[in-house]
């Protein structure tokens, strides 16, 4: 129970950043109309991932699955800002 809570402290938080993050870069209307409802959805998302991390078998699936969740949500991060698909304001 201790590693499965270590798993949901350390690295739901990142999930949850890369979800929302990717939600509110890749969703639909514009950058500011998207802004208030991620932001609103940012806290039921952590939350869900802390449940998640305690749902697995093993502290090792929650840790690789969460992570997994993680590489897939920055790396659409990275990909729509290099592709030029959202030019954030500066």
């Amino acid at each position: 129970m201790l590693s499965k809570s270590l798993v949901a402290i350390l690295v739901a938080l990142p999930a949850a950043i890369a979800l929302t993050g990717a939600l509110a870069l890749l969703g639909p209307g514009t950058l500011q109309a998207r802004t208030l409802p991620v932001l609103l959805l940012f806290l039921p998302v952590w939350v869900a991932a802390i449940c998640v991390a305690f749902a697995f078998r093993s502290a090792v699936r929650a840790a690789l699955w969460l992570g997994l969740v993680c590489v897939i949500g920055f790396g659409l991060i990275a990909l729509a800002r290099g592709r030029g698909w959202v030019v954030l304001p500066s």
